[in-house]
């Protein structure tokens, strides 16, 4: 059976910036002023801190933040923005009543950080 889904995602791309904890402030910023809504200080959570194995095989934390942003980043977000969404939907779908549509889902995001 083939699913359907409505919503609207905002792509907010600033070239100058190629790691997101130099520009997250202004993005929110942004953000804040274009949609009116409070938006988190807290990074996004594809950029959350990751536990990784470092060559010597230990363990350490990860601040992706901190790393180049590269077109990939930007791929992995849509994919992590779409399954989540996907999985609101079945979620409050189920809980409605049939037919019935589901309000917005407001993701905020940081997809289409890219280079000049």
């Amino acid at each position: 059976m083939m699913e359907h889904f409505k919503g609207i995602l905002i792509e907010i791309e600033y070239r100058p910036c190629i790691m997101l904890s130099y520009c997250w402030e202004m993005i929110r910023e942004m953000l804040q002023g274009f949609l009116g809504i409070n938006v988190a200080k807290e990074y996004p959570t594809y950029f959350t801190t990751q536990t990784i194995m470092n060559a010597m095989g230990q363990q350490q934390l990860h601040a992706k933040q901190n790393d180049l942003y590269e077109p990939m980043d930007t791929v992995k977000q849509y994919l992590e923005h779409f399954t989540n969404y996907r999985k609101h939907v079945q979620l409050h779908g189920a809980m409605g009543s049939a037919g019935g549509s589901v309000g917005p889902v407001l993701l905020p995001s940081t997809v289409g950080m890219g280079r000049a």
